[in-house]
């Protein structure tokens, strides 16, 4: 996908409109991208945008709550504890222990290979 389309998805999470993200991801969008001129990600703007099931969305497809917006040095972690957005902070509590499950889990599997 290109960097306009990309812009295009950001633009739709900041709207809610949860239909063209779930569209730009089924097309292979990358999920973690941050555009050299915007210098965020969309995970970032659904938690300011207060996109919870977009961030949940986003979550399921492999984006990463600890991915450092370039400048800033943001996080969508860090943005939820400024903003207080406890709903989102429980989230990506819950999005990195079920990642640390299945990387145990992969890990053990390709040990026996």
């Amino acid at each position: 996908m290109s960097g306009g389309d990309w812009k295009e998805m950001l633009v739709a999470v900041q709207a809610g409109d949860i239909d063209l993200v779930k569209y730009y991801v089924s097309e292979g969008i990358d999920v973690n991208y941050e555009h050299p001129e915007l210098m965020t990600t969309a995970l970032i703007e659904s938690v300011q945008f207060d996109q919870l099931e977009i961030a949940r969305l986003l979550l399921e497809h492999g984006a990463d709550p600890k991915q450092n917006a370039w400048l800033s040095k943001d996080n969508p972690i860090s943005v939820a504890k400024q903003q207080q957005r406890k709903a989102f902070i429980q989230l990506f509590k819950f999005s990195q222990k079920r990642r640390s499950f299945w990387s145990k889990i992969l890990s053990k599997i390709l040990s026996k290979i």
